[in-house]
């Protein structure tokens, strides 16, 4: 199975996005989202990817789309 990846869309359910405080200013760290779905954000340009890290918790992450980096399983 291979990956693509891509910059300023939208994640799909399954996707992963790694997460840094560059992309989400309120990260303190850094880690890997696999989506579950994604929430409107009031900010134009921002949304809210809910989803689980790499380590099976759940998150909740309001990040700048024009700087997320997708992977999505093809």
């Amino acid at each position: 199975m291979s990956a693509v990846y891509a910059t300023g869309v939208l994640p799909l359910p399954g996707d992963q996005v790694p997460i840094s405080p560059a992309v989400a200013p309120l990260a303190v760290g850094t880690d890997v989202l696999t989506v579950r779905w994604t929430q409107p954000c009031e900010t134009p340009g921002w949304a809210y990817l809910v989803g689980t890290w790499r380590n099976g918790n759940a998150g909740r992450v309001m990040v700048w789309l024009d700087r997320i980096i997708v992977r999505r399983r093809c």
